[in-house]
């Protein structure tokens, strides 16, 4: 194969690798992220906890456990990357940031077996799973950090991330939770 041939089909293979990603690695690590809130705050704080994923109304409802999952399904990729897992009350203020911690940790513990896979995969799923690897750990950091969306964060858009949630549930001001 010829030089230039060899560049367009890396090219094409890192297309569709990143397509791969978009289209179905990072909703589906979004999906974990919100799960890793949802078990914890089941365990932790008690009663039901709904996970919202993609635009309302939910086409797929699952209830398993104490968990009512509520998927949108096939939508726009940047949809797909949207969601909450919310949950009812509990005195006890560290059981909340626990709930909360969890979902970041999730993606975290997603960047790591993005990357051990990625050792073991032929080379079209090795560079996927290296962008989804570095996707997750943005969703780590971004969701981790005690930060404040800005508008280019689209539906998340001036809301606070979990690590500010954290935070200020831990300094006695707690934020408005999420609403359905």
């Amino acid at each position: 194969m010829s030089r230039e041939g060899s560049v367009v089909a890396s090219l094409l293979q890192l297309l569709v690798a990143w397509l791969v990603v978009l289209l179905v690695g990072m909703p589906l690590v979004t999906l974990l992220h919100e799960l890793g809130h949802a078990v914890a705050a089941a365990l932790a704080v008690g009663g039901r906890v709904t996970v919202v994923q993609g635009p309302a109304p939910a086409r797929l409802t699952v209830s398993v456990w104490r968990l009512d999952l509520r998927l949108h399904g096939p939508t726009a990729p940047q949809q797909g990357m949207v969601g909450w897992a919310m949950w009812g009350t509990h005195p006890a203020r560290w059981r909340h940031a626990v709930a909360m911690a969890a979902g970041p940790l999730v993606s975290g513990l997603c960047a790591a077996g993005c990357l051990l896979g990625a050792g073991f995969a032929p080379s079209l799923w090795r560079t996927a799973l290296e962008l989804l690897a570095a996707a997750s750990v943005l969703q780590t950091l971004s969701s981790g950090l005690p930060v404040r969306y800005g508008r280019w964060f689209g539906s998340y858009a001036g809301e606070a991330s979990d690590g500010l949630r954290i935070r200020r549930l831990l300094q006695g001001r707690p934020e408005p939770r999420p609403e359905l």
